[in-house]
């Protein structure tokens, strides 16, 4: 019996490591074939792999959201400055 016990204090301790690990890593992890992308203090970390179509695609998926702001606040900045 008491190996069970601890065989269950242990899965409890890695359960307990994970989910911090994961909470330590920010949003969580989204990936795209064998690209992938995380938030790691404020920053945008993105993996991509493949031949340059497939490079160039994981990129444009991974960080969407952040084109699409970019793509809103440009013509803004660039109006504003006489360009």
């Amino acid at each position: 019996m008491g190996a069970f016990k601890r065989m269950g204090f242990v899965a409890a301790v890695m359960a307990l490591v994970l989910v911090f690990s994961a909470q330590a890593w920010g949003g969580g992890l989204k990936t795209y074939g064998k690209g992938y992308r995380f938030d790691k203090n404020s920053w945008i970390c993105v993996h991509i792999e493949g031949e340059p179509y497939e490079r160039g695609f994981q990129h444009g998926y991974l960080v969407a959201s952040e084109l699409k702001e970019v793509m809103r606040t440009i013509p803004t900045l660039t109006l504003n400055r006489g360009f």
